[in-house]
């Protein structure tokens, strides 16, 4: 029926209620039942914006919910992509319509500081705050799980890391990324420029003892970066060039290097191995 969502991207989760876009507007599943919002006074705005959604097109539209405020950015009035954005303001249950607004998706960004509303937008990402929607860069981060190779009792110590990445600057001089590695009771840091353009492929060594260890990568005054994935095959590290001679041994195959390779040693053999990602099989 109507009251289903036409964009899985809308539907959002806030206490115990779900919220969605649907063929009458905003509505909510309270578990039990779903039901179209109303504006204070039956205000009927958000039944009448309904009508304007460009059907077609409607699966682009997104949701979130920020500080008791949720923002749907949809397609109206013929466009094939998000050209508003509904703001909802749910304390005092009432909304503005921001009209040639482009927003594909939204990210609410956690800091150290607190947190802030991001949309991206043409493969950019930019801060949504009140007025203030300028698109300043900022620096993104990326958190590996902790690792403890089955045994959280044995020390692992990491090695060097491999990956394949481009990275551009926002700010013209050569992009910069930050490789941390972090244990139990210490981290260690490491900044490296990215000098050429296109895939780099880069083996910095951040050398770190501990029982549990994770990654974190992080761009440096707001460059882009781009972080191949693939599919890890492992390879038994029993000589000094074994990462030349797998490398070769991918290329043979049509294959290419995707992202970080691993020197990861198995606690229960003792054995060290290297895990190489590539993009496809």
């Amino acid at each position: 029926g109507s009251t289903g969502p036409i964009s899985e991207n809308t539907i959002v989760a806030n206490g115990a209620s779900v919220y969605f876009l649907c063929g009458e507007g905003l509505c909510v599943y309270d578990g039990m039942t779903v039901q179209t919002l109303a504006l204070a006074g039956g205000d009927n705005r958000l039944i009448d914006l309904a009508g304007r959604i460009s059907r077609e097109h409607a699966e682009a539209a997104a949701s979130v919910i920020y500080r008791d405020t949720m923002y749907v950015a949809l397609p109206i009035d013929g466009s094939e992509t998000n050209n508003a954005v509904l703001v909802w303001d749910m304390t005092d249950n009432i909304y503005t319509l921001m009209t040639g607004y482009r927003v594909d998706s939204w990210l609410v960004h956690h800091t150290d500081a607190g947190e802030e509303l991001l949309f991206a937008r043409d493969g950019e990402i930019m801060i949504m705050d009140g007025d203030e929607n300028d698109g300043a860069a900022i620096d993104a981060r990326w958190v590996s799980p902790w690792f403890d190779a089955g045994s959280k009792s044995a020390r692992k110590t990491s090695g060097r890391i491999y990956m394949a990445i481009e990275a551009k600057s926002m700010t013209g001089d050569l992009p910069k990324i930050k490789i941390t590695m972090e244990s139990e009771k210490k981290i260690r840091e490491k900044v490296i420029e990215i000098k050429r353009p296109g895939v780099n492929v880069i083996r910095p060594r951040v050398k770190l003892r501990g029982r549990i260890l994770r990654m974190k990568l992080e761009t440096v005054d707001g460059c882009r970066l781009t972080i191949r994935p693939g599919v890890n095959i492992r390879v038994e590290n029993d000589a000094p060039d074994v990462f030349p001679r797998t490398l070769d041994a991918i290329a043979k195959q049509g294959l290419s290097l995707a992202g970080a390779v691993h020197d990861f040693t198995d606690p229960a053999t003792g054995k060290g191995y290297m895990l190489f990602p590539i993009r496809k099989l």
